[in-house]
């Protein structure tokens, strides 16, 4: 990404990609588990192989100004999304971390849900 100064999606995407899912997780899981998990959403819930996700850490690009704060950023791609997927470890930890919480909150407050946080 640094000699494009871009992001890993831009590396690979052809077009734009509305994000149709905003994928929220803690950081702390092994690529292949994290990629195991999306194929076990997209099959469960009968999406194609185009069906674009959202990660932050493959969406965000690094190069960019501070001005483009990651935080605004995140929240119109969440936005922009039809559902969240909140990916939990095995023990159930991840679900103590402050990102997941912070995503869920917004989730719900983006959509008018607030009585459920």
């Amino acid at each position: 990404t640094a000699a494009r100064r871009c992001s890993f999606v831009e590396l690979f995407a052809h077009a734009p990609q509305p994000p149709r899912c905003f994928v929220s997780h803690a950081w702390g899981e092994t690529v292949q588990d994290f990629v195991a998990c999306l194929r076990a959403h997209s099959f469960d819930h009968r999406l194609d192989d185009e069906t674009p996700y959202w990660v932050h850490a493959y969406a965000h690009n690094p190069w960019c100004s501070f001005s483009d704060d990651m935080e605004i950023v995140s929240r119109a791609a969440m936005d922009a999304s039809e559902s969240m997927l909140t990916l939990v470890d095995e023990f159930g930890t991840s679900l103590s971390h402050a990102c997941i919480s912070r995503d869920l909150c917004a989730w719900l407050a983006l959509r008018g849900e607030q009585e459920h946080l």
